[in-house]
């Protein structure tokens, strides 16, 4: 779903009523953590024929998420735009520059027994479109 459809469905946790943000994150009403829904567009070259490759870079976008997370980067899921997997080659679409630790989070990823157990990573910037 697109952000904008998201900004009007409301989600409700534990009987609190939560609302879409533009940025695609939810806000409570408590002032609580934001549960973030825009995340970034999975694809892979042959996905039709080959399915698994799409599994794949979800373990891998979670994995690199958590490496974040784990490191205190708040910043990092707000920043990534796609991933896609061209014939192994992992390419890692951001809104803006990625910091060196956060590249490094998906070569972890991606040379990990999850991954494609290489370091074949491509970062490209994009910056969204007004």
């Amino acid at each position: 779903m697109e952000a904008e459809v998201l900004a009007q469905i409301p989600i409700v946790t534990k009987n609190v009523c939560h609302a879409a943000r533009e940025d695609g994150r939810v806000s409570h009403e408590q002032g609580e953590q934001t549960m973030y829904l825009d995340h970034p567009k999975i694809s892979a070259t042959n996905s039709n024929t080959e399915p698994d490759r799409i599994e794949r870079l979800n373990r891998v976008y979670g994995y690199a998420l958590a490496v974040a997370d784990s490191s205190g980067n708040g910043d990092f899921l707000a920043r990534l735009s796609q991933l896609h997997d061209h014939k192994g080659k992992l390419i890692v679409v951001w809104f803006s520059e990625p910091t060196d630790g956060e590249k490094e989070c998906f070569v972890k990823a991606w040379s990990s027994k999850i991954g494609d157990e290489s370091t074949n990573v491509e970062h490209e910037i994009r910056p969204p479109a007004i």
